[in-house]
């Protein structure tokens, strides 16, 4: 993603921090929901827990979400990334 000021980060970092500079609340979620038929279920889940960060719904840390979906720590890093990359997808097409 490449924001106003020239900053260039990724996708999941940004959706991960709970920022929205460059990115419409509403069109996130429009694509999610777009994409979320082919997510599997712990995708569907990080996806969810992505958009509570986003929206303030949901405060949990990484560890504490891959706790609550009994994966590991770098499993649902790598979920995290899936996700935000087929967001990312959607977003190009």
């Amino acid at each position: 993603m490449r924001y106003d000021d020239d900053w260039v980060g990724k996708l999941s970092d940004t959706i991960a921090a709970g920022y929205r500079q460059g990115l419409a609340e509403s069109t996130l979620i429009d694509a999610i929901d777009a994409e979320r038929p082919f997510l599997s279920r712990h995708q569907g889940a990080t996806a969810d827990w992505m958009l509570g960060l986003l929206s303030g719904t949901d405060r949990r840390s990484l560890v504490q979400f891959a706790d609550d979906q009994g994966v590991s720590k770098g499993y649902a890093s790598k979920l995290r990334d899936q996700v935000a990359k087929s967001i990312f997808q959607r977003f190009k097409k």
